[in-house]
């Protein structure tokens, strides 16, 4: 079955309605990083995990959580440093068919005055070539009016996770990207349910949320998560 016709083969709502599923486990990695409890053993209890590359103490390390969201940065006594690193949440292990795991950044999604702006991440079984890559990033705006998007930033990196050294990227390439109709890939059913959780977050910023850029920094959270598009 070729890619668009297994896009076409899931309907958006079907996905749509297993992304809402995938959420949920969102909202405990939520509660790790946010949890005012105060030991370390509190907070293992809220939501289990372990580091799975480098050191995940005093150095750079990742950090892999129950739900398989991952974090990807420098610690210090056994805490992220705040700014330093990125909280991949999980989307879906089996996007295209399962050649890809799909993740959303933590606290990307940004709301302009008629477009959200959001940076996920692609992890690939198999490395691309030409650039030989085994991850890219993608900085998107989406258009919540006509259910559409476009790629405005891409770099593809030579390890998973957006890890390693940057292979390539749409500006070195010259490249340049035209809207989606949400239908078109399974990547569409994600931005699908940012602006319906769009609406809600406008009328009452949830100063906790996982998702969505704050307007204003986080108080008392050691794990700041809130990131710029790189």
């Amino acid at each position: 079955m070729k890619n668009n016709d297994h896009s076409k083969f899931f309907s958006l709502g079907w996905i749509g309605f297993c992304i809402y599923i995938a959420f949920i486990p969102l909202f405990l990695t939520a509660d790790f990083f946010y949890s005012n409890g105060n030991s370390e053993e509190e907070k293992q209890k809220q939501l289990p995990g372990e580091c799975i590359s480098g050191n995940c103490e005093n150095g750079y390390g990742i950090y892999a959580f129950e739900d398989g969201s991952k974090y990807t940065g420098r610690y210090k006594e056994g805490q992220p440093v705040p700014q330093q690193g990125a909280l991949w949440l999980i989307i879906s292990d089996e996007f295209r068919e399962g050649a890809e795991s799909f993740y959303l950044r933590a606290n990307s999604v940004e709301v302009g005055d008629n477009y959200l702006y959001a940076e996920d991440m692609s992890d690939l079984r198999e490395a691309v070539n030409p650039y030989n890559s085994m991850s890219f990033t993608n900085y998107v705006e989406i258009n919540c009016n006509d259910a559409s998007f476009r790629s405005l930033h891409t770099k593809m990196y030579s390890q998973p996770l957006a890890q390693g050294q940057v292979t390539a990227s749409s500006a070195e390439l010259s490249l340049a990207f035209d809207f989606m109709a949400f239908s078109e890939t399974e990547r569409g059913a994600l931005y699908e349910v940012l602006c319906v959780e769009v609406e809600e977050f406008k009328i009452n910023p949830n100063v906790n949320s996982i998702v969505f850029k704050l307007p204003q920094p986080r108080i008392n959270n050691s794990f700041n998560t809130s990131v710029s598009s790189s």
